[in-house]
């Protein structure tokens, strides 16, 4: 039987997907926030405590995703008042992206979810093999983003 790395990789998204769905989902009633918003709230709370300004390129580039998919994002987001835009000294028309203290709240109550998520997702996974796992998967990663 031939086995489709493109189709494993598929089939893992989808469940992982549904297994956070299935986790997250007191968040999104709460909070409104769909699990791609929390991890992008998480994004910017990190980088804001590093003291690195957020814009929504990083975003973007992080989370490899189209600017109309970010902008939605940020926008719900900023409507629940767990972000603001703020606009830079030295370039009125750059906008920084700031988590508020709800957000802050939101965030330290979404993160023991996750970890808790994370570490049920990797159970009797032995450490060796995870990091192999996740060298194969940035080369992937690398490659998906060649392929023209």
């Amino acid at each position: 039987m031939q086995r489709l790395a493109g189709l494993i990789i598929s089939s893992l998204d989808n469940s992982i997907k549904r297994a956070v769905g299935r986790r997250m989902h007191v968040f999104e009633e709460r909070f409104g926030l769909t699990p791609m918003q929390s991890w992008v709230l998480a994004y910017i709370n990190n980088r804001n405590g590093e003291d690195t300004d957020v814009f929504q390129r990083d975003i973007e580039a992080h989370f490899n995703i189209q600017r109309s998919t970010a902008t939605g994002i940020l926008q719900l987001m900023e409507k629940n008042g767990l972000i603001s835009r703020e606009s830079l000294d030295s370039d009125a028309r750059m906008k920084r992206i700031v988590v508020t203290q709800k957000g802050r709240e939101v965030c330290e109550m979404s993160r023991s979810a996750k970890d808790e998520m994370e570490a049920e997702l990797l159970r009797g996974i032995p450490a060796e093999d995870l990091e192999a796992f996740l060298r194969v998967c940035e080369a992937i990663g690398e490659n998906a983003a060649n392929i023209s």
